[in-house]
């Protein structure tokens, strides 16, 4: 039919109009699918119980890595968490899971952070009193790590490299010099990118103030992000995507530059910690208009960075097994 009218302004409009229609649409089978398989509007399934319970009990690890960890932080989480185990054992889902006996470990160590004679500390001693045997092989809650040691691991192939990099919540009050950020994302330009377009756009905020109004905005890094030295905003240009197709390319390209990013980083001796722009549009309205960030850009991510100090408490982050990931047809 747009063959007709094609060479006239009629044939402009529809084509307008149709392309706009066929985004619509792909993004309204983003909406349906994403409501009917997270966890937005309810649990349903063993692995939508889990995806919960990781997220819960990963919320208590960083508590428990924090700098200073607070006398029984985080209670609420840590109840909400026994409440969705207890849910997940009614439904007769499998207890012998790695990340169930992680959630346990992770308890275990919370509580003896409690007052003893706390109510909380009462229900989950209680909660406790009936876990599954523990197994030995499966660990939980935060560990020391030294900078000597992950010094040393560097230069030593990607493996070794990608095996110590950890989210950093403790740096040092060293500054980071401008030279080895610029140095570090010359090397994440060497990221893949759709067609080459090279869409990833990096925001360097240094300015304190300005550095902690964006992270009360982001509302994830309490007790820790007055430590952050400087602070990367990943976003990309819109303008560089096309057709209904490429609706979530922006977001692929920008999380392969970030983790490049990262990984530069950590190769040059600097800690991060990657820190999600999971908000409302109220909000990311509020980081745009501080820092002049324009509406043509997609904020992805922000990544805060620092030297690593002599010591650090990292969290666990237990990993699946392969096997649980990987399908080969």
């Amino acid at each position: 039919m747009l063959k007709k009218f094609k060479g006239t302004s009629i044939y402009t409009v529809l084509r307008s109009f149709y392309l706009t229609i066929k985004v619509f649409l792909n993004f309204q089978y983003d909406l349906v699918r994403y409501l009917k398989y997270s966890t937005t509007l309810n649990c349903k399934t063993q692995q939508q119980y889990l995806a919960r319970i990781i997220a819960i009990y990963h919320v208590i690890e960083k508590g428990l890595s924090m700098p200073k960890t607070r006398t029984g932080f985080g209670s609420a989480i840590a109840l909400d968490l026994i409440k969705y185990i207890e849910q997940y054992s009614k439904l007769k889902y499998d207890l012998n899971n790695k990340h169930i006996h992680s959630a346990y470990k992770i308890l275990s160590t919370y509580y003896k952070n409690l007052e003893s004679n706390s109510q909380h500390a009462f229900m989950i001693q209680s909660f406790l009193s009936k876990k599954p045997a523990e197994q030995a092989n499966i660990d939980g809650g935060c560990t020391e790590v030294k900078r000597e040691y992950i010094i040393s691991q560097l230069n030593q192939g990607f493996e070794k490299l990608a095996n110590v990099r950890h989210s950093i919540r403790n740096f040092s009050n060293k500054d980071v010099p401008l030279s080895i950020i610029k140095k570090a994302i010359t090397i994440a330009q060497r990221s893949p990118s759709v067609c080459n377009r090279q869409a990833t756009r990096v925001h360097l905020i240094q300015e304190p103030d300005i550095l902690k109004s964006i992270l009360e905005l982001q509302n994830g890094n309490r007790g820790f992000g007055h430590l952050i030295n400087k602070l990367f905003i990943i976003s990309t240009d819109i303008a560089f995507f096309d057709g209904a197709g490429e609706r979530n390319q922006s977001f692929v390209d920008a999380g392969m530059f970030a983790m490049s990013l990262i990984h530069a980083l950590l190769d040059m001796e600097i800690g991060s910690i990657p820190l999600n722009w999971a908000v409302e549009k109220s909000r990311d309205i509020q980081l745009r208009n501080l820092i002049g960030i324009p509406p043509n850009e997609n904020i992805v991510m922000l990544i805060g960075i620092g030297y690593l100090k002599e010591t650090t408490k990292i969290t666990v982050s237990l990993r699946n097994d392969l096997e649980s990931i990987l399908s080969i047809s």
